[in-house]
């Protein structure tokens, strides 16, 4: 798409016409010539409410190695997801009898990923959980230590965010949304170049993870301040000021 998107005469002529475009990603930008930057402003559509910040106040937090560390995933039970990382990766650890991995979600791999925990040996460590009401899954959420998002593709995740602002550190791929969202100090963030490495590299975190709980639990805050600050409706303002700015001077530019 990138490389055709503009002999489109249906998307390069609005394109070319248009004042302003938005896009969600870096990767939405790239489908653009770099001669129409100076119009493109790039911001998520997502955002957190303060009711689900509020929540990292109670949330439980595991500062011990006596405790399994508890991970979790929320969201569709889907090939783009890539949940198989995940499981395979757990399969690979260390310390995989101090791990908890909770699924929570539905979709048409469920069986098939429920088949590969017994497979790879870590049914004692993977558990599913059906889709559930958000209140259900926020109070969830609140007891979990780390949130484990191996997904290929995003945009503005609500699932990564809402983990974030209760206080859940991700493991997440260094890609579209997830770069957008995350950040170094408040994720790990692994490189995607390939599936076996990410798996070995979504192992490796994770060990370093039971090894070193204090560090998840303060790189839980900074994800829960990333998204205070960076993510919240109030946010949009700026978005939306330098969007009109835009315009403005166009239109005298123009005249």
């Amino acid at each position: 798409m990138i490389k055709t998107a503009m002999l489109n005469p249906f998307f390069a002529i609005p394109a070319k016409r248009a004042t302003v475009i938005l896009v969600r990603t870096e990767d939405s930008r790239k489908v653009f010539p770099s001669k129409m930057n100076t119009k493109i402003f790039t911001s998520l559509e997502t955002c957190m409410e303060e009711d689900t910040l509020l929540r990292y106040q109670k949330k439980e937090t595991a500062i011990h190695n006596k405790q399994p560390l508890r991970c979790i995933y929320t969201g569709r039970l889907i090939p783009l997801k890539a949940l198989e990382i995940t499981i395979r990766a757990i399969a690979k650890m260390k310390h995989k009898e101090q791990i908890t991995f909770t699924i929570v979600g539905k979709g048409a791999l469920k069986k098939p990923l429920a088949d590969l925990c017994k497979e790879l040996g870590v049914g004692r460590q993977v558990h599913f959980m059906e889709h559930m009401p958000r209140e259900e899954l926020l109070a969830i959420l609140e007891k979990q230590d780390l949130f484990v998002f191996p997904s290929l593709k995003e945009g503005g995740s609500w699932a990564l965010m809402e983990a974030m602002a209760v206080g859940l550190a991700p493991i997440c791929h260094d890609l579209s949304g997830m770069h957008l969202i995350t950040s170094e100090e408040s994720a790990w963030r692994v490189k995607a170049d390939g599936i076996e490495k990410s798996i070995q590299q979504f192992a490796e975190v994770m060990d370093y993870c039971v090894e070193h709980p204090q560090e998840v639990a303060e790189k839980g805050k900074a994800a829960h301040e990333r998204i205070a600050c960076d993510f919240v409706w109030q946010s949009k303002d700026a978005v939306i000021e330098n969007v009109l700015t835009h315009v403005r001077i166009r239109k005298c530019e123009q005249v």
